[in-house]
């Protein structure tokens, strides 16, 4: 894939990551079934592992990204018992 194509790909796996911690906390906030809420975590995980295999070189703000993900699921962890 062309770098120019990997840079797309990378930014739609990143929309979808913080499109689907919008939804986790929508999902959490409506009381949601936790295994619903893993589910989606589950989900978010996934495509936040696509895009970094799109990134081997794993810029700044992927680091930053991945870290933020992991604390929000030891949260959600937390919140879901």
């Amino acid at each position: 894939m062309a770098r120019a194509g990997r840079r797309a790909a990378q930014r739609l796996l990143v929309q979808g990551v913080i499109a689907s911690t919008m939804q986790l906390v929508r999902q959490v906030r409506d009381g949601r079934e936790a295994p619903v809420v893993r589910g989606l975590m589950l989900d978010r995980r996934r495509m936040l592992e696509e895009a970094l295999e799109t990134a081997p070189e794993l810029p700044g703000s992927m680091r930053a990204l991945q870290a933020a993900i992991v604390e929000s699921d030891r949260t959600l962890e937390a919140l879901l018992g």
